[in-house]
């Protein structure tokens, strides 16, 4: 029941209203997927979904955007910040796969905002230019 209250809350307002601390929420993985395999996607990406030990406090939101001419896209953002993009097939193969690029991508960034003191943000990364 609470989980459905979650997503239901999680649905209507965005990530940043949790604050990113809350006991309750934070650690939270939430499905926005609008299609079958958008669904599969998210199973496949909480099975393989383990935290880094040492991450700041974050929420994980998958979420999935829909175009009749190019397909559906899927979309991971940890606390607002998109880690992973990717076009999403309906082929299970695919999905299994894209699914790992996701979670490696939050991976990828929970370690570099622990490492960073949790401070990583889209607008204090550099362009890599000088």
């Amino acid at each position: 029941m609470l989980a459905a209250v979650i997503a239901l809350v999680a649905a209507i307002l965005p990530l940043s209203a949790f604050g990113g601390g809350s006991d309750d929420i934070d650690g939270a993985v939430i499905d926005r997927t609008k299609t079958r395999s958008g669904c599969r996607y998210y199973q496949e990406f909480v099975a393989r979904w383990e935290p880094p030990p040492v991450s700041p406090a974050h929420i994980v939101a998958v979420e999935e955007s829909v175009s009749p001419q190019w397909g559906s896209f899927v979309i991971v953002k940890v606390n607002d910040v998109t880690v992973f993009r990717g076009l999403l097939s309906t082929r299970a193969a695919d999905i299994t796969a894209k699914a790992a690029q996701g979670v490696e991508a939050a991976d990828a960034y929970l370690f570099s905002a622990a490492i960073s003191g949790g401070t990583k943000t889209e607008d204090l990364s550099g362009s890599g230019l000088r």
